[in-house]
């Protein structure tokens, strides 16, 4: 890897990271790309050799953020065996999920309200890695629904679910969110997965 790939990737992060910072601290409308410069401690046009304005660093941001959260928006290969009550294993994984953007409020509420492009992103990231998951587990074809549709309704279903605990103060605790995406979205598509065995 050459040095220039290094500084790249480390200007990027003092960027991402400055403005995690100050999305923290303000309203993200607020914020100004002077003010992320000089959190990153960075200069202006180094800044503008990155990004073309704080939107699209916003993505980069949401990037980042969504590579720790591939690994908690999994389904849980529980889902797909015959029906066992006891397993909670979908339920803690819907837990870790809720802890993970309860731990990260402010920039998961940015991120769930930012211009319909970022929301896209996100939308896009987990339909797609639902379907791999799908994919990996079954065949399409044995599928009574197509993937696409079952990944679009997990991942909207989860996601709004997620933005709605934030916009409400988050009422219930991350194992009580948990319990609710099993109930509401999980365990009915495991119903009809095991039903069509």
């Amino acid at each position: 890897m050459s040095q220039e790939d290094r500084r790249i990737r480390r200007t990027r992060a003092l960027l991402n990271n400055a403005l995690i910072e100050l999305i923290k601290e303000k309203n993200y409308d607020e914020i100004t790309v002077q003010e992320i410069t000089d959190r990153a401690d960075v200069g202006h046009r180094t800044f503008y050799r990155h990004y073309a304005d704080k939107d699209e660093l916003l993505v980069d941001v949401m990037k980042d953020t969504l590579s720790g959260f591939k690994d908690l928006f999994v389904l849980p290969a529980s889902l797909f065996l015959p029906l066992d009550e006891t397993d909670n294993t979908p339920q803690e994984n819907g837990r870790r999920l809720f802890e993970y953007v309860g731990k990260q409020e402010e920039l998961f509420k940015v991120l769930f309200q930012r211009q319909p492009a970022v929301y896209q992103t996100m939308m896009d990231f987990a339909c797609n890695k639902t379907i791999d998951l799908l994919q990996e587990k079954m065949e399409e074809g044995d599928s009574p629904i197509p993937f696409r549709i079952m990944a679009n309704h997990l991942s909207m279903s989860t996601i709004e679910l997620m933005k709605l605990w934030l916009e409400d103060g988050k009422p219930y605790s991350a194992d009580v969110m948990g319990k609710y995406l099993f109930q509401m979205v999980l365990r009915p598509i495991r119903v009809l997965l095991s039903e069509n065995r």
